[in-house]
């Protein structure tokens, strides 16, 4: 029996292809704000170009049916701004002036482990986790403005991504319009039905989010508020804002709601318990189906994954895109694989 020889073939012309490809992925981590910045207008346009196209085929011109989209969500902003945020900012700054009364009468509800902890100088560093808090709080209450803006790296960049979003849905065929021009004819219909395929897939996301967001936050709002929580709208915001975490979001969302419902009562705390769970069961079993039926379809294991990735490369903003980049990544691998596998099969055949 005679030994195979296994030779790989490495050509110049891959060589050179394969550095591009290494050049090409810095030169986007080095500008990875500015692609932030064009990947949130990308997500934007494409939750908004449902709505702009029904109005369209409503006999409504597309630029003042793009205007009208804006108008209206900017009236829903501005409404938000002057009826929402003014007492989550006075919640805010009440909680930063009471949170050491809060944490000094849960360490009282605990007396063998207050007796333990300090006896272990546990005490001193929960005062340090106090003052810190303390200060993050009194901070984030006095800059909530300088807190929002830097979300979207600073009022420049959010003005960048509305005007950005404005011309992507103003422009229907903007698409086909880039890939007549950069791509060659036989190219160009299999890479826009790529390209409505992602769209789909991302405007159905965003959408999907933007409504379990809502939801969530009025929902845990009215709750909290019936069992007489404290800080019920600040906590409901918080639980509507961490939605747009898969499978972590609604647990982080939980924790300061049951903390400071624990600091008025451990009897409350239960019940807030309650309540999250009940939250979560109807999310997962009748809103998740519903508003995300046909949207990204992830593995829970690939999407920590990709947080985790998103959050090391880019912080917050990354923790924004790492879903539909991920889930952009996947319609490709599932689109090309079989051309790669189809080629490496004929590669196969012909050296045999």
């Amino acid at each position: 029996m005679k030994n195979k020889i296994l030779s790989i073939n490495i050509t110049t012309a891959t060589i050179i292809k394969t550095i591009i490809i290494l050049i090409s992925l810095w030169f986007l981590y080095y500008i990875k704000n500015i692609v932030g910045i064009f990947l949130i207008a990308l997500l934007l346009a494409a939750a908004l170009k449902p709505l702009i196209d029904w109005l369209e085929r409503k006999k409504i011109p597309r630029g003042i049916g793009v205007t009208i989209v804006y108008l209206f969500l900017f009236g829903i902003m501005a409404g938000a701004f002057v009826l929402i945020l003014p007492p989550i900012v006075s919640q805010i700054s009440q909680l930063a002036d009471k949170l050491p009364g809060y944490l000094d009468k849960l360490s009282q509800s605990f007396g063998m482990i207050r007796e333990y902890s300090a006896n272990h100088g546990w005490i001193a560093n929960l005062n340090k986790i106090s003052a810190s808090l303390e200060d993050i709080l009194s901070n984030f209450a006095g800059n909530i403005f300088t807190g929002i803006s830097s979300i979207f790296g600073g009022v420049t960049s959010f003005i960048f991504i509305l005007v950005i979003t404005f011309y992507m849905t103003l422009e229907k065929n903007a698409a086909e319009r880039i890939a007549n021009l950069i791509l060659p004819a036989k190219y160009r219909e299999r890479t826009l039905k790529i390209a409505e395929k992602l769209e789909e897939k991302i405007g159905l996301w965003v959408r999907g989010i933007a409504i379990l967001m809502i939801i969530v936050g009025i929902f845990a709002f009215l709750g909290l508020s019936i069992l007489r929580v404290d800080y019920a709208l600040t906590l409901g915001l918080i639980a509507g804002l961490t939605e747009i975490i898969p499978y972590l979001g609604p647990i982080i969302g939980a924790v300061p709601a049951i903390f400071l419902a624990f600091a008025q009562s451990p009897s409350k705390a239960l019940l807030v318990i309650i309540l999250y769970f009940a939250l979560q069961q109807i999310e997962n079993n009748i809103l998740q189906p519903k508003v995300m039926e046909k949207a990204v379809g992830l593995n829970p294991i690939i999407i920590i994954f990709a947080l985790l990735i998103g959050a090391k490369i880019a912080g917050i903003l990354g923790i924004l895109l790492a879903i539909p980049v991920t889930t952009s990544i996947i319609v490709l691998i599932k689109e090309f694989y079989p051309d790669i596998k189809g080629r490496k099969g004929k590669n196969e055949e012909a050296q045999t």
